[in-house]
Parts: C-alpha cells; sequence; structure tokens
C-alpha cells in the first residue's frame, strides 16, 4: 500500500473486504489456470499458488478514487516519477514492464481491439474505472472526465465501449467528427 501512497501524491488507497470476497469466492477460472501455470513452470517450484492468487485477490480489492487514479496514470506517464511530490517511485525498468502489461492484457478481453485502435496502455477496473496512460503525456480534462464518470461495463467486461473509443480517436486527433468510418 505505500507504494500507492507515494504514486497517488500521499493519498492512501482503501481496501474493499466485500470485492475481495467476491473475487475470492468466484475464481475457479483463476485457480484453474494457475494449477496449470504452475505445471507447466511458469512460476518457481516453491510457489504456492494459493497464497499468491490470494495476493492477487488483495490486489483486485485496492480501492482507488479518480483523483488516485489519475495521480497514478499521471505517475506511469512520467517514468515512474510522481508529477505531485516528484519522488522516483518506480524505476523505468517497472515502470515499462507495467505498461506493457497494460497494453496486453490491460482491457481483458478487449486489449487486443483497444491495443489496434487506440496504440495505448489501459486498464480497466472491477468498479467500471478505467486507466488510460500515454508515456510523456501528463493527464488530460478528458481523461479526468471519463475517470470521474467511467461509462456502463460493455459485454467485454470492461468500460470503454466502442462509441466511446470513437471519442477518444477524435480528441487525440483534434478531430471533431463523431462519423465512424
Amino acid at each position: 500500500m505505500e507504494t500507492w501512497e507515494k504514486l497517488t501524491g500521499g493519498q492512501r488507497p482503501g481496501f474493499g473486504n466485500a470485492v475481495y470476497l467476491s473475487e475470492r469466492a468466484t475464481a475457479d477460472t483463476n485457480f484453474c489456470l494457475g494449477y496449470m501455470m504452475k505445471e507447466k513452470g511458469a512460476f518457481e517450484k516453491d510457489c504456492n499458488i494459493v497464497h499468491a492468487l490470494e495476493l492477487y485477490f488483495m490486489f483486485c480489492s485496492i480501492e482507488i478514487t479518480s483523483e488516485h487514479t489519475a495521480a497514478i496514470a499521471a505517475s506511469l506517464a512520467n517514468a515512474g516519477i510522481c508529477p505531485i511530490t516528484e519522488e522516483k517511485v518506480l524505476e523505468p525498468r517497472t515502470v515499462r514492464n507495467c505498461l506493457s502489461m497494460m497494453a496486453s492484457c490491460g482491457m481483458y478481453d478487449f486489449s487486443g481491439e483497444f491495443a489496434f485502435k487506440m496504440g495505448f496502455p489501459a486498464k480497466s477496473g472491477v468498479s467500471g474505472s478505467l486507466m488510460i496512460v500515454i508515456p510523456g503525456l501528463m493527464v488530460s480534462p478528458l481523461m479526468l472526465i471519463l475517470l470521474a464518470f467511467p461509462p456502463p461495463r460493455s459485454h467485454h467486461h470492461h468500460p470503454l465501449s466502442l462509441s466511446l473509443t470513437r471519442v477518444l480517436e477524435c480528441s487525440l486527433q483534434g478531430s471533431t467528427s463523431l462519423e465512424t468510418r
């Protein structure tokens, strides 16, 4: 939690016990995948899958505000340096790895399409929140709006609909036309 607090510029995140219990109660697929990955050597021999998954469920249950999310995105965009405190929180290698994971699987089943259409790392949350990181670019008003008022979750189990993707594309290109291509 200390790292999250540093990334947010000193604001302490919360923990959602109800989310933790829900994630834990519906984790059959996660356990299955964990054991399959262990069988294939994806984890060290002495790795306790149950403990690893419990930690994952706890990470899924960290509660952050829209302001926290914006500060974290800005810290990642700023190579791991929190723009609020100017403290180096993450090493560049850690940021690179985090952004790679966000780009490849941060939008779950929609990750490939999002990467193809948008081309930058993003992470959707259980709450319906969305964090987009554009390296070198800090928080924009559009990002704050998206974080403060996330759209409803789609059938892809993330908050970003295709129409919202089009709004983002237009915003980044400086266009005002929302016509589909």
